[in-house]
């Protein structure tokens, strides 16, 4: 029989594909039962999650041949969130977590944070192109993003829940 599994840095996923972080995994029941499913995702990627909440807003636009979509990081928060990744735990797939924030000490804190609620490995979110602030303004800054990365893989993994308010990458 065909083994399709892989290792990705350490993470073993029992094969190549992966729920990406969007609208299906905004809780951790949600990815429960696509795990549940079988459907072949054995990873979930949790959706961006921040300090804070951001309210949904409307995000899709049907043009004549397709649609547009720009969610904008909507998520409750990562007080909240670290629930949904422990309940995702119980479906006995992988978990990346998925951060964004406006300071490298915010990400590097969240990544940390994420790490401790149960996630088996973390994203940081450096591109979105909807989110003023948090996105493509970080991401286009080499020195930035590796700044950023080098402190998110040395924070603590029981960082406290303070929020870090430095002056943001706006």
């Amino acid at each position: 029989m065909t083994q399709l599994g892989v290792d990705i840095c350490g993470l073993r996923l029992k094969n190549p594909t992966m729920l990406a972080s969007g609208v299906l995994d905004e809780t951790g029941k949600s990815m429960l039962a696509i795990a549940g499913a079988g459907r072949g995702s054995h990873c979930h990627q949790i959706r961006g999650t921040g300090a804070e909440e951001r309210p949904p807003n409307p995000s899709v636009v049907e043009l004549e041949h397709g649609l547009l979509n720009a969610m904008g990081l909507p998520n409750p928060g990562i007080d909240l969130f670290v629930d949904e990744i422990k309940e995702a735990k119980k479906g006995g797939v992988p978990i990346i977590g998925s951060v964004f924030g406006g300071t490298e000490e915010e990400i590097a804190d969240l990544s940390g944070r994420v790490a401790l609620a149960g996630a088996d490995a973390v994203e940081l979110n450096l591109s979105c192109p909807h989110a003023k602030g948090y996105g493509a303004e970080i991401g286009s800054s080499p020195e930035l993003v590796e700044s950023i990365c080098r402190l998110a893989k040395r924070a603590p993994r029981c960082r406290s829940s303070r929020s870090s308010r430095q002056t943001p990458h706006r």
